[in-house]
């Protein structure tokens, strides 16, 4: 069971470490660091796993990391207002984002909560349901496709699932050829974002303390070239009084602010990009893990056997979170300090990043026994404490379509559990890799699929 302790945790005092350059470190340079974290990450991991509650990490071009494990710590991070904390920082300097995804996703403070009331209502909620029997139809004609009995990587075909649910609820029954336009634009620049030549500049970026000028340009022409058919799409719809259709797309040309003003159509046209390209790819490396968990598990894969055959999905979700607890698609997040910090005997002075550090504070004894261990039994004994799982980050800043990506795991894998079985495997855990800014399994998440009879 998931221990009584996680409430405790996030309310108990640290001691004993009061100044930021008294915290230990790996014991390497900086550069050796960024080596190791893009080059063997799980390595990188397990070096950071023996530094307990908080720990730094030098990145070049980016100063001191303050890395945080305990609950309480994360708490004050993720209730932080943004004259203190920003969030915005952190993608300026270490993520390519405005590149791919445009300035809507560095809002802060009142534009980003406008931004973000607007946008919610197609993401959760009751809305979910709307978009289930989309979600089951895609699942079921990639079925159809399936190479039955054959040991196959998971990655290309998640991706492509994940992406064309996107495309038929973001778009809807929307101009055909417009639709395909964007799926293959968005393929390519998937592609783009796995490709070591973006690696490279990613790293190259980064170490630069976040100038996404050099390697760049391939993927802003594939931004601007996706853009023409959405625009075209949103204008038309606009212009002739389109937005009763069940799509997000309708959606965001109903919402209004708490004066009545819309989005205007370069904030449409930059969420849709977001929900298109960044909500794909974490939930496609997601499915893959929860496949490569789930086929390394007899007893699990038979538990779901009997649960699903009888519309149950209690388990199930057991299983996708487990999943996230274990192996989360992004190993950290963070924010940038604007006013000092304080934590429990702690200043961090402003100018640092603070790293709630994921995937350590999934892998506590104290919250999670055996945390090694893939038991998706623990998230049916006891809820998810919202400060030891965090796999979709917390506070303001929690991702938006957190409830959307959990509802579209769960139709997916119940759908496919409907139709065919995973055979379990011997085969060792598989490796973690970065690609992009994310987990993903090293080969890909391998299984097969049999017919179920």
């Amino acid at each position: 069971m998931i221990a009584t302790t996680v409430q405790d945790s996030a309310n108990q005092p640290l001691s004993g470490l009061f100044d930021v350059q008294s915290l230990p470190g790996p014991g390497v340079g900086a550069v050796r660091q960024a080596w190791e974290y893009w080059s063997s990450p799980e390595r990188f991991l397990q070096r950071c796993a023996q530094l307990g509650d908080r720990f730094t990490l030098k990145m070049p071009g980016h100063g001191t990391w303050v890395c945080l494990t305990n609950p309480a710590d994360i708490k004050r991070v993720f209730l932080a207002d943004s004259g203190v904390l920003q969030f915005s920082e952190v993608l300026r300097r270490l993520t390519p984002d405005e590149v791919a995804l445009g300035p809507v996703v560095h809002l802060e403070g009142p534009s980003h909560i406008r931004w973000r009331r607007m946008t919610l209502p197609s993401m959760q909620g009751q809305r979910l349901s709307v978009y289930e029997p989309s979600m089951v139809a895609a699942t079921e004609r990639m079925l159809q496709r399936w190479p039955w009995g054959e040991s196959v990587s998971l990655t290309s075909s998640m991706q492509a699932l994940a992406l064309e649910v996107m495309l038929e609820i973001v778009f809807g029954l929307a101009d055909v050829k417009r639709r395909e336009q964007v799926r293959q634009h968005a393929m390519a620049i998937s592609a783009e974002l796995g490709s070591k030549r973006f690696l490279l500049a990613l790293v190259l970026g980064i170490a630069r303390g976040g100038r996404w000028t050099v390697g760049f340009s391939r993927l802003r022409s594939l931004v601007t070239a996706m853009d023409l058919p959405m625009r075209e799409e949103l204008q038309e719809r606009r212009l002739q009084g389109q937005t009763d259709r069940p799509d997000v797309l309708s959606m965001l040309l109903r919402a209004t602010d708490s004066q009545e003003i819309g989005m205007s159509d370069d904030e449409i046209l930059n969420t849709l990009r977001t929900l298109l390209l960044a909500g794909q790819e974490a939930t496609a490396l997601q499915l893959c893990w929860t496949a490569e968990r789930m086929v390394r598990h007899a007893d699990v894969l038979r538990r779901l056997d009997d649960t699903i055959s009888v519309g149950d999905d209690s388990y199930l979700d057991a299983v996708i979170k487990e999943s996230m607890r274990v192996r989360p698609a992004v190993p950290i997040t963070a924010r940038y300090v604007v006013q000092p910090l304080e934590l429990d005997g702690l200043t961090v002075p402003a100018g640092m990043f603070v790293v709630p550090f994921i995937f350590h504070v999934h892998r506590r004894p104290d919250i999670y026994p055996e945390p090694l261990r893939f038991r998706p039994e623990r998230f049916l004994e006891r809820d998810a404490d919202p400060y030891a799982w965090i796999p979709l980050g917390g506070g303001a800043r929690r991702c938006l379509g957190g409830p959307f990506a959990l509802f579209e795991m769960r139709v997916i894998l119940r759908t496919i559990l409907q139709h065919a079985r995973f055979r379990l495997t011997t085969a060792p855990d598989e490796k973690i890799v970065h690609r992009q800014i994310g987990l993903a399994p090293q080969l890909g998440a391998v299984v097969t699929l049999d017919h179920r009879g």
